[in-house]
């Protein structure tokens, strides 16, 4: 598989998603508990209405959360498009900072600063994290590409993840809403190794 050639139009789908919800998501980020379990639910049906239509018109497919696709059983895939040439998603949501009652401004929030990790910081951990998460992927399991996408909702992060070494491990900015606190959306392909049949073409 060539970069980007099939799966391009399901991170432009994520993308105007993400440009669509900016409101509630501004509002979700500061709620406790997080907003990646909102996030998918959203993201497959968005992606269900896009693309299960004409990804691969006359093939059965199906986006799914939580997919059993790795060699270690307690672990599940986030998203999957299944079918012919299937692709598996990982996700995560920077929480953002945690909001709290401003005692001197009644009616108003404020930035809880006693919070030990920022949130940057535990989305930088989660998506390195799931980088190695997907090494895991069963051979059987027939997918052809594999993203670990994160979407950020600091300026912290924006820099932490703009700033990293530009490696094979490196993450690449696909969109950026236009606002005082840009949402981002990060991408990052798994690199796939080539079938018999394309080493032999290569010969």
């Amino acid at each position: 598989m060539e970069g980007l050639r099939e799966s391009n139009p399901i991170l432009t789908s994520i993308s105007n998603w993400i440009l669509a919800k900016s409101d509630e998501i501004e509002y979700a980020r500061s709620t406790n508990g997080g907003w990646e379990g909102w996030s998918q639910v959203e993201l497959a049906w968005v992606l269900t209405r896009d693309h299960t239509y004409k990804y691969d018109q006359g093939s059965n497919i199906l986006i799914s959360r939580e997919s059993h696709l790795f060699e270690e059983n307690s672990l599940k895939a986030d998203l999957e498009i299944s079918g012919p040439g299937g692709v598996v998603f990982e996700l995560k949501c920077e929480r953002g900072p945690r909001m709290v009652d401003d005692p001197q401004n009644p009616g108003q929030m404020k930035e809880d600063t006693t919070t030990l990790k920022s949130s940057a910081g535990q989305l930088f951990t989660g998506l390195k994290a799931d980088q190695a998460k997907v090494a895991g992927l069963k051979a059987s399991a027939g997918i052809t590409a594999v993203f670990v996408i994160g979407i950020s909702v600091t300026h912290e992060a924006y820099q932490r993840m703009a700033t990293m070494p530009q490696d094979g491990n490196a993450f690449k900015l696909y969109t950026a809403t236009g606002n005082n606190t840009p949402i981002c959306l990060w991408w990052w392909q798994k690199p796939m190794p080539k079938k018999k049949s394309e080493l032999e073409e290569e010969v």
